[in-house]
């Protein structure tokens, strides 16, 4: 019997330097790389992590800005067999430090940008022995990323990896509580860049654009398909509304990805229709809600191509075509190939088509589970009647009669005010087709009568004329009784995480103990 067949995402990567070499792969401001320069640099960085005794399934942290070079290390190191641990680049040097000891990390890379935050925590880091931290030139006493894979041999080594072997650890950018880590496969990896390949019709022609953080989980779902249908990745330093319309114009951008706060930041560009957008093949929307309102901005300011995506770290989405979406707005839409999607009551059994309840998914992208976390794992799943674990994803949805998911919220928002139920997302949605609103955001505040009571932050359209009562008092006259605003607060931007969905926990945080 033949040995069964190892095929993981380095292995398609090294398969596109072989047979595309002169074909570019990567491009980020002025610097292009090829396929053929993408492999050989992947190569040195495996040559270089042999050289430095770094086992399989080690960690190896980065904390980096949007660079090819990022890029490079942490393919390099996948492609080695170490498990990379990328770190957001929004915390706090407490938090940065708190992640790569949790995560075991025994080296860590990161550039000119960051490496004061690395010098600030260098002795609070556990694993990460002397000589450990690398930087690109190996400013502040750090070893020196150019010196290290100067020299070093840029032929394949030979490395034979097995779908089973860990590929990275990702802490979730979540908006409740420390994050944790979600431990990952390269068959999982491989089975979700596949899917996604398929489901947003990637392939070696297209262009895709990176608008967000390498280092955020939301980012891979784009990046995993381009490289391993072999096209072409543009790579934004940094996110602004006038750059990313040029970028997309430059390079005839085919695939993007972006979360509904950069949409909505595009669309009121100033300048938006003097760009030709027509290469957009496929626009993805993931990472937060998108109100009914903004799709329907969308559908008409960039045609037909809007795609979203609902899903969690841990494993396990859905995603709605164009077609699908003109003719259910609120849904989320099916199942990805390969995934099962269950709702669960209160009593943890499923129920009935159209009733809400918390949302579990089942399917070959799944987590391992949380890194030295088990209590957290078991308490994150749910079995079916065949033993399968499903995934709780800790949101409130419900499924129709054909199948379709619909998000009602998250079930740590849920606001109890009298004791109803009332669902923050249905009060935003009224509030984004206010005139005067850009964004809107509700959570619920103490009430010495209701318990609960919305409260909600507004980004107003035009700042100098929005006034926080006006904008109160038109919503509500939409509300339900028990979902009324019992006050607006005006704000210029929102506290968010890496992929824009709003910190709701710092707003919380800001409001008195109880509103009259």
């Amino acid at each position: 019997m033949l040995n069964i067949p190892q095929n993981t995402l380095p292995d398609m990567w090294t398969y596109h330097a072989r047979t595309a070499p002169r074909k570019t792969a990567i491009t980020c401001g002025a610097e292009s790389i090829t396929w053929g320069e993408f492999g050989a640099r992947m190569n040195q960085v495996c040559h270089a992590l042999a050289g430095l005794g770094v086992q399989r399934g080690e960690r190896i942290a980065f904390v980096m800005s949007n660079t090819i070079e990022y890029l490079v290390l942490l393919c390099g190191a996948m492609k080695y067999g170490a498990c990379v641990v990328p770190i957001s680049t929004l915390l706090a040097p407490e938090q940065i430090a708190t992640l790569a000891n949790d995560s075991d990390s025994r080296f860590l890379f990161t550039d000119a940008g960051f490496i004061d935050v690395i010098t600030a925590i260098r002795g609070t880091l556990t694993h990460v022995g002397k000589g450990g931290i690398f930087s690109s030139q190996g400013e502040d006493g750090c070893r020196s990323i150019r010196d290290l894979l100067s020299n070093t041999a840029c032929e394949e080594p030979g490395i034979a990896l097995n779908l089973d072997d860990l590929m990275n650890i990702s802490y979730s950018s979540g908006t409740t509580g420390l994050p944790k880590g979600v431990v990952y496969s390269h068959r999982a990896r491989a089975h979700m860049g596949m899917t996604y390949a398929i489901a947003m019709k990637f392939g070696p022609t297209s262009r895709s654009l990176l608008t967000t953080p390498i280092y955020s989980n939301g980012t891979w779902i784009t990046l995993w398909p381009a490289l391993l249908t072999g096209g072409e990745i543009v790579i934004m330093p940094a996110f602004t509304p006038s750059s990313c319309l040029e970028l997309m114009q430059q390079h005839r951008i085919t695939h993007a990805f972006m979360v509904p706060t950069q949409f909505i930041r595009l669309m009121a560009e100033p300048r938006f229709r003097d760009f030709d957008l027509s290469s957009l093949r496929m626009c993805l929307t993931a990472g937060s809600n998108m109100s009914v309102e903004v799709k329907r901005q969308v559908f008409a300011a960039f045609g037909p191509c809007l795609h979203e995506l609902y899903g969690c770290s841990e494993g396990g989405a859905t995603i709605i075509t164009p077609e699908e979406l003109q003719q259910r707005m609120a849904s989320v839409g099916r199942p990805t190939p390969g995934f099962d999607t269950r709702i669960l009551g209160g009593d943890d059994r499923e129920v009935a088509r159209n009733e809400p309840g918390e949302i579990a998914f089942y399917g070959g992208w799944m987590m391992r589970g949380y890194h030295n976390n088990p209590e957290q794992t078991e308490a994150a799943t749910w079995r079916d009647e065949h033993g399968r674990e499903f995934i709780r994803t800790g949101d409130i949805g419900r499924m129709d009669e054909d199948g379709y998911l619909y998000v009602v919220d998250r079930k740590k928002d849920m606001i109890i005010s009298g004791g109803f139920n009332v669902f923050p997302s249905d009060i935003e949605a009224i509030l984004q087709q206010c005139p005067e609103v850009l964004e809107a955001t509700v959570i619920g505040a103490p009430h010495p009568l209701w318990g609960e009571t919305p409260v909600a932050f507004i980004i107003p359209r035009h700042a100098a004329k929005a006034e926080a009562p006006a904008i109160a008092a038109w919503a509500n006259e939409r509300l339900a009784k028990t979902q009324r605003i019992a006050k607006v607060v005006l704000m210029d931007e929102f506290p968010r995480n890496a992929l824009g969905k709003v910190m709701k926990r710092e707003l919380k945080n800001a409001l008195p103990a109880t509103l009259d």
